[in-house]
Order: structure tokens, then C-alpha cells, then sequence
């Protein structure tokens, strides 16, 4: 189940609903959309399982970038919660619905609530998933998701829960994490997570003059 990690790390206070809808005809559909007074996260789960790269690199490559952007992979997650982020970030009210039609509720645009959309994967994409930037299309410079398999995720509750931590920390942590694609690289998600809890934040990569950081 995807609230169980999702309330371990923002809090039985958190509001969550899952498999939500934008319209009441069952269009646009969510996965799981959950918010507090600091953070609101749109979270897309795909299943679709990774397939082996060819040994011909001039086919290995578009097998990975198609695998990638089709609409049931990383891709189409982003783009799926990208139409309410996109709204909320624009100061547009979202309205909810459940798959009978009846309103659940709906999503106000808050200036003290930072808002990310997150790609929950079955399976561990690596560099895919972790360094977006590499094939990502992104939509009018909207900021990148959080891409992370269901195992990871689960760590990640298990950390918080450990340290006491509440959604604050997620939306202080998720502001800094996206924003280091393209500039940090690891093949795990949980690099960056640990990085972050050992050094309180990412403030000591920011400061060094390098064009890429291996973390390790």
C-alpha cells in the first residue's frame, strides 16, 4: 500500500487520499495525493518492470529512452501528476472526486506549502530515476520529481519515523533534492537520502566548483 509509507513519513495529521479523480466521470486519475500544512505531494505509482538493455548500444539507447517516456513509465508519472502541480503552482483550486463521482474534496493553493509531484516505480531504475536530467522532458521548466521505488520508500518512512522527523523536513529535503539533477550522481536514491541526513542538507555540494559529483 502506498499510504502506509506516506503517513510514516508526513504523520497521522496528514491528509491522504488515494486513487482520486480531476473530473467526476473518472478522468484523471491519481494514485495517491496527500498534504499537510507544509507540503503537498501529487505521487503517480508505475509498475511497469525494467527491461534488459541490448548489447548494441546504438539500440540500447532508444530501447531505454521509449521505455522510459512511455506513459507507463517515469515519463508518464510526471506528466500525470505535472497537470495538477502545474495548476496549484498557477494559484488554480483543484477539485477531487472518487470513481463514483462523488467530491472528495479539493486542493487550495497555499504559499506556505511547497508542492512536488513523486514517481513511486516498482523496480530500481538507477541513473534513470536518480539523474533525471538525462532523458526527462520536462514542461515549461516545471521543477522535477521525485522519483523513487516502492523498497526505497519504505526505507525512507523507516528513517523518519527513526529520527523524529516530520513533513517539514520532507519539504525541506525534496526542495534541495530536485534541484540536483544534472549535478549530482549516484545509481540509488537512498545516497542522496543518507547524504542528507549525515550532513543536515546538500549546502557543502552547492559550494564545490565542479560541473558533476560522484556520490559514493
Amino acid at each position: 500500500s502506498l499510504e502506509n509509507p506516506f503517513r510514516g513519513i508526513l504523520g497521522d495529521a496528514a491528509t491522504i487520499w488515494t486513487n482520486v479523480f480531476e473530473s467526476d466521470d473518472a478522468h484523471g486519475e491519481h494514485d495517491l495525493i496527500a498534504f499537510t500544512e507544509d507540503v503537498c505531494l501529487v505521487v503517480e505509482a508505475k509498475a511497469s518492470p525494467v527491461s534488459e538493455p541490448l548489447r548494441d548500444p546504438y539500440r540500447a539507447f532508444p530501447r531505454l529512452r521509449d521505455e522510459f517516456r512511455r506513459s507507463t513509465g517515469i515519463q508518464g508519472a510526471y506528466e500525470q501528476a505535472n497537470k495538477i502541480v502545474s495548476q496549484l503552482r498557477q494559484g488554480v483550486s483543484v477539485d477531487l472526486f472518487t470513481r463514483t463521482g462523488i467530491k472528495i474534496g479539493n486542493l487550495l493553493p497555499s504559499n506556505r506549502q511547497r508542492i512536488f509531484s513523486v514517481c513511486v516505480t516498482r523496480d530500481n531504475f538507477g541513473p534513470r530515476g536518480t539523474n533525471l536530467a538525462l532523458l526527462l522532458d520536462r514542461q515549461d521548466d516545471s521543477p522535477y520529481p521525485w522519483v523513487i521505488n516502492i523498497f526505497d520508500l519504505q526505507s525512507v518512512s523507516d528513517a523518519w519515523r527513526y529520527l523524529g522527523w516530520t513533513s517539514e523536513h520532507l519539504s525541506r529535503f525534496l526542495e534541495q533534492r530536485v534541484g540536483l539533477h544534472g549535478t549530482v550522481f549516484s545509481d540509488d536514491e537512498l545516497d542522496f537520502l543518507g547524504y542528507y541526513i549525515r550532513h543536515d542538507g546538500f549546502e557543502r555540494i552547492s559550494r564545490l566548483e565542479a560541473d558533476l559529483v560522484q556520490l559514493s
